[in-house]
């Protein structure tokens, strides 16, 4: 199945920024946000204006409405376009296809040799690039 949207993905980093901007902006120290959730230590906002890790869905939006913004308003991500679309297919296909190319893949640490599958991507990014016209 083809998509038309592009895919959005978040960035941890720049969420996190956003995160603290917004903290700031509304006048609260992390020991207030800390205090709002309950939390007994201050670590998981740290990781968040760091970008370590989002908050959950629940406590984005508690940190939206706290800070008087929307969720939308805290994420910061980018619509992936066609790269992403086959990457995410290359991705989920990536054990059988290396299997039968002879490529070499790690898949406990998730790491894959690319560069021997690059021109498989080549010729299936220009064969989608070709076909959509």
């Amino acid at each position: 199945m083809m998509f038309a949207t592009a895919f959005p993905v978040i960035d941890l980093e720049r969420t996190g920024r956003s995160i603290e901007r917004h903290r700031r902006q509304a006048g609260l120290t992390v020991r207030d946000v800390q205090t709002y959730f309950g939390f007994e230590y201050p670590q998981a906002i740290y990781k968040w204006q760091h970008g370590e890790c989002l908050p959950t869905v629940d406590n984005l939006l508690a940190l939206a409405r706290l800070f008087g913004v929307s969720m939308e308003d805290l994420l910061v991500y980018e619509d992936q376009g066609l790269s992403f679309f086959v990457f995410s297919l290359f991705k989920q296909n990536t054990p059988s296809f290396l299997r039968k190319q002879g490529v070499t893949d790690e898949l406990r640490g998730c790491r894959i040799r690319f560069r021997a599958a690059a021109p498989f991507l080549r010729r299936l990014i220009a064969f989608l690039s070709l076909s959509r016209r």
